[in-house]
């Protein structure tokens, strides 16, 4: 409830949508749906935009656990862009495939775009391994990507897993300067990417993009 100048009390659901937009735009994504989420239809409707493109970060464990737990399965639906981000508060992707680890297809069947930001080598090989039959996602944005326990021949491996992501559906991959180069190892592998229509990427060595250029 608030109180306004006339010392009435002027109840949130009362509020003109207008209103409870501007002040969605001072909380965070997770702050709204922890905070307006499941109160009412008419606030679940002003929020739609919110968890339609979903950014998850910035949020202590326990209530990451409960969005995962409680508000995700819900609203997954509807979800078109996720983010998923360590860069605040470390292992909150390794939270969320506790939860969606083989249903990501199930809980997210709209999605468009994935965004996954400072997760480790091993975190970002097990979301691609879940990106199985996403008829609508099409781009995977990786930055910052973090080196755990990998040599080279398993980043040469994980690099031809992003290619071929999501059923090689993916037309376009962003793979930033921030995170660990890719290198082409195997020069005798030639397997076709020719899903890929943009590409974004980070490589140890000038002559791998000559080589990775050819499978495109």
């Amino acid at each position: 409830m608030i109180w306004s100048t006339s010392s009435s009390i002027i109840s949130l659901e009362n509020l003109p949508d207008e209103i409870l937009l501007l002040i969605y735009r001072y909380l965070s994504s997770i702050d709204i749906l922890f905070s307006f989420y499941g109160l009412n239809t008419r606030l679940n409707g002003t929020i739609s935009e919110i968890y339609c493109h979903l950014f998850l970060g910035d949020v202590s464990y326990k209530r990451f656990r409960y969005i995962c737990s409680s508000i995700i399965p819900q609203i997954g639906y509807n979800v078109c862009s996720l983010i998923v981000s360590d860069r605040s508060i470390e292992k909150l992707s390794k939270i969320f495939l506790e939860y969606f680890d083989g249903r990501i297809s199930l809980i997210f069947p709209k999605l468009k775009c994935l965004t996954l930001l400072e997760v480790t080598t091993d975190v970002l090989s097990s979301f691609i391994d879940n990106l199985t039959n996403l008829k609508d996602l099409i781009q995977l944005n990786i930055y910052s990507l973090n080196r755990n326990n990998i040599d080279t021949d398993g980043i040469q491996i994980l690099l031809n897993k992003i290619f071929s992501a999501n059923n090689s559906r993916l037309n376009t991959i962003c793979y930033d300067h921030q995170s660990i180069p890719l290198t082409v190892i195997d020069q005798n592998n030639h397997l076709l990417y020719s899903n890929i229509k943009k590409l974004e990427i980070f490589l140890e060595r000038l002559h791998d993009l000559h080589h990775l250029l050819t499978r495109l």
